[in-house]
């Protein structure tokens, strides 16, 4: 079920950034009420120490929101909104890993994706 190798790429450093998944083919029966993008530079990173990890539910925030959460149909979509405060840190070059994980009502955690992403330098500092 997990996708693996997927890349993202490039994402400009002090960008603001939406990721927009859909999966289908998923189990049905369930309700997804969590989902996180997690990004670190290196997987023996513990969460806190990631460059980022952004918790969505149904409700929208400046996080995103997950957009279909009833697998009914074999579907779930979602959307993450990178910040730029947070895709600033990045390190221009180097690649990241990343994955989506996604809770369902069950209690059961599933990753739907696994990756690589990178940022680069952008040409322009001006943000006003």
């Amino acid at each position: 079920m997990t996708k693996t190798g997927e890349k993202i790429d490039p994402i400009v450093m002090g960008d603001d950034f939406t990721i927009q998944r859909t999966y289908t083919d998923v189990p049905t029966g369930v309700t997804i009420t969590k989902a996180w993008l997690t990004v670190k530079a290196s997987d023996r990173q513990i969460d806190a120490d990631a460059l980022m990890q952004l918790d969505i539910t149904t409700s929208l925030t400046a996080n995103g929101q997950i957009t279909d959460a009833d697998t009914t149909d074999g579907i779930i979509a979602m959307v993450f909104k990178m910040p730029r405060a947070k895709t600033a840190l990045a390190t221009p070059n180097l690649q990241y890993g990343y994955d989506v994980q996604v809770k369902a009502s069950d209690g059961l955690i599933h990753t739907m994706e696994l990756g690589t992403v990178s940022f680069v330098r952008g040409r322009t500092d001006a943000i006003s």
